[in-house]
Parts: structure tokens; sequence; C-alpha cells
């Protein structure tokens, strides 16, 4: 009788075992998969996807929101390698010197512009190491002959230690000194400066969210005030310098001045690159390889292109 029931059991079906994983309990959840992950189906990007426990493999997995296929967490993750590792970790240097070489150069030409408008707007004075008026002025030699050297305005005394001075004054008409600088910017040429301010501020924001889209947007704050460093850089050069003594207030008003207007474009920039940026990709790059660059929708909250629609 025993053996009769034994045969039964043995023989009897097993239980339907399900199509898909057991809802996990909140211990079994894990976060979502943070590597770039593709699934071989459709080629959809499973970064950000929840992982769960398969109870019956006991193995993370992570579901494809685009056609539902399921797929193993963690596997062909590259880092898991140790020599993978330390070029991972080589890159990431070489990264970290990139961005720091960006913000420089920004900085550099952030300051350039300033400095443009300044220099394009100014004349050049010569003058004594007391700053009295001196001139460039032919004059006669011991023992015949005439040559030029720079005077004290008005006189045939040559000056030694003579300084060219930026002033807002106009210089006198015969004044023919060879450095200076008779020809002050047009409208047209400070409005080609405020746009160059402009443009660089935008690049800079648009550039900002695209490659340091991890930031937390309140963080993007911290960038509008990058300007603030050349102009800080410029307004030392001109306490410093006595060349600048003259001008010193005025040009402190314009290097204020550009490191707000910079500030407020690079605003700008911040609010238009990932539209522009996304923009872009749908247009010159094909759905697949777009999955790489994924991150651009989901960190504003959309669902990026699926590759099986984007057609």
């Amino acid at each position: 009788m025993s053996n009769t029931t034994e045969m039964e059991h043995l023989a009897a079906p097993p239980p339907p075992v399900s199509s898909a994983p057991v809802a996990p309990s909140a211990k079994e959840r894990a976060v979502q998969l943070e590597t770039d992950a593709f699934c071989v189906e459709c080629g959809y990007n499973l970064h950000g996807q929840p992982v769960v426990r398969d109870e019956r493999l006991n193995l993370l997995v992570a579901r494809c929101p685009e056609c539902g296929q399921f797929h193993p967490a963690g596997t062909g993750v590259t880092a898991t390698k140790l020599w993978l590792q330390r070029v991972a970790s080589l890159l990431l240097f070489f990264w970290v010197l990139v961005v720091i070489a960006v913000v420089v150069f920004a900085c550099f030409g952030l300051g350039a512009v300033t400095f443009a408008h300044i220099d394009d707007t100014t004349y050049r004075q010569l003058m004594s190491a007391d700053q009295k008026p001196a001139e460039w002025k032919q004059t006669a030699v011991s023992g015949g002959g005439m040559t030029y050297q720079v005077v004290r305005k008005g006189t045939t005394r040559p000056v030694i230690n003579w300084k060219l001075y930026y002033t807002l004054e106009v210089p006198a008409g015969d004044d023919q000194t060879p450095w200076g600088n008779h020809h002050t910017a047009t409208l047209f040429e400070r409005a080609v400066l405020a746009g160059c301010a402009a443009a660089l501020g935008v690049v800079i924001g648009m550039l900002l969210v695209v490659f340091l889209w991890h930031w937390k947007k309140r963080r993007y704050f911290i960038a509008t005030l990058l300007p603030l460093a050349p102009a800080m850089f410029l307004i030392c050069v001109f306490c410093l310098n006595e060349e600048f003594s003259l001008i010193i207030h005025w040009a402190t008003r314009i290097a204020i001045f550009y490191a707000l207007w910079e500030g407020a474009w690079i605003g700008v920039g911040i609010l238009v690159g990932r539209p522009i940026a996304r923009g872009l990709l749908r247009m010159f790059v094909p759905p697949r390889p777009r999955q790489y660059l994924a991150f651009l929708w989901k960190v504003d909250g959309k669902s990026p292109p699926m590759p099986s629609t984007a057609g």
C-alpha cells in the first residue's frame, strides 16, 4: 500500500512554474542597475532599472521595460575584473584632469573678453615715474643729429623712468607715442565683445549640464559664480599694477559687469543645455548607440527613446 502511494506521488506532475520571478520582499529588493547593461533582444539600456531576486534561481535579475526580457544583473560588468579596474581608474584620473583643464581655460576665456573690452576702450598716456605728462619727441643730440626719446611734455628734458598709463582721456593731437592706442572701440565692437562673452557663457553652461550631469540641480548655481574668479584676478592686477592707477575704479566696474553678464548667460546655458543635447542626439545618433547616452533623459526624469520605435 505504501509502495503504491509512493509510486503515485512520484508519477504526479510537478507544480506549475511561474514565468516571472516572484515579487520580492523589501529585504530582497536591490536599488537599481548602476552600470550600462543592454538588452540582448532590443538593445535597450537597462541602467536605472530595478533589480529583484529570483527565488527559483537565487539570482538578481532586471527586466527590460521595452520587450519584457529578463537579464541577470551584474553580468558583463567589466569593473569586476582587476585589470579593467586599473584602466578605469587611469581613465578617471585623466577625465578629472580634462575637467580641470576645461575650467581653467574657461576662466582664461572669460577674463580675456573682459580685458579686451578694457584694452580697446582706453588710451595710453606716457608719464614719468612721478606721474608727470611726458611725450615721445625728436630732439637734438650732442655732436649733431636728431633722435627720438621720451621727454617731459613741452620740454626737452629726457625722462629715464617712464611708463605707459591706461587712461580714458583722449591724447593730444600732437602725441606721436609709438606705443599709444589712438583708437577706442566703437559701439559695434563693444557689442561684439559682449556677444562673445554671452556665447562663451552659454557654451560653458551647456557643457556643464551635459558632462557633469550627475550634479544635483541646486549645485549648478555654483557654476554661475565662475566668472567671478577671472574678475577678481583682473581686479587684483589693476590694484597691483601702477599702469592701471588712473582707471582702476572704472576698470573694476567693467570687470564686475562682465562677471554678472557672463554668469547670467551660464545660467541660460544650464537651462537649455540638455534639451539641445537630446535634440542633437536624436538628429545625428542612431537609436541603438543612443542608448549609451540614455542618462541625458533619465537625469531629468524623462523616458529615453526606445530602439524599436525610433523609426
